[in-house]
């Protein structure tokens, strides 16, 4: 597969909000050591074409563990290391990691869906959510781009994804984009010199009669556009 030569979209003052547990690494259930983080093959050279393109990357992620006492905040410090240090080795990284520790009982405003972790990190950082990506393998995550107002990925990397995807015909929760995992998540392609591409390009053709978003160079230059789950119409979705 050939593809144009123009320079990489650039994601300068985009912000991409990532999930962990199914979206990164693989979800056993909980991660309770540093030795039990498994990354999917793939993310480490994705965050990385997004740091090198311009882009912010946040990890917000639910962590109830901690209020079960599955896990102690020590060990979850000591998994996020070892997530920044695998990162680091493959010359990419995350500028912010914000986590939710409570129960979903507990009512609190961080646990997604809810806004409280985004709501930290434009604090923290100065982030616009009208210019990001919520990256995630549940259905939550898609309901919290929806509630500020930012794109949404649903990578099918999670033991629950296709559920996810399920449940989106129904709850008005339809993502985006559609990707078996961050490697394909493509986000540059989105991008045009006049702003966001519109909702028509969502799910870009496939084939002999491929769009031109195809065929640009873009975030995933190096990858087939086509891994995007862009067979699926959006109807079906």
């Amino acid at each position: 597969q050939t593809h144009e030569t123009n320079q990489p979209t650039r994601l300068d003052g985009v912000t991409v909000f990532l999930d962990r547990d199914g979206t990164l690494n693989r979800d056993t259930g909980y991660v309770k050591t540093p030795e039990e983080l498994e990354l999917f093959p793939g993310v480490i050279e994705a965050v990385a074409r997004l740091n090198q393109a311009g882009a912010r990357v946040v990890l917000t992620t639910n962590q109830s563990g901690v209020a079960r006492g599955l896990i102690t905040t020590a060990a979850l410090d000591a998994i996020h290391a070892r997530l920044r240090a695998l990162l680091e080795a493959g010359g990419a990284s995350l500028d912010a990691i914000y986590y939710c520790p409570h129960h979903p009982d507990d009512a609190c405003s961080c646990r997604k869906p809810r806004t409280g972790l985004v709501d930290r990190a434009v604090g923290d950082l100065g982030l616009d959510p009208s210019r990001a990506y919520v990256v995630g393998d549940q259905n939550r995550d898609m309901e919290l781009a929806r509630k500020i107002g930012a794109r949404s990925v649903l990578v099918t990397t999670g033991p629950t994804s296709q559920e996810a995807l399920t449940l989106s015909k129904s709850n008005g929760l339809r993502p985006d984009r559609v990707a078996t995992g961050l490697g394909e998540a493509w986000i540059g392609s989105w991008r045009t010199r006049g702003g966001w591409k519109t909702d028509s390009c969502r799910y870009p053709r496939v084939g002999n009669g491929k769009s031109r978003l195809h065929r640009r160079r873009g975030l995933g230059s190096e990858l087939d556009p086509e891994l995007f789950d862009s067979r699926r119409p959006a109807r079906d979705l």
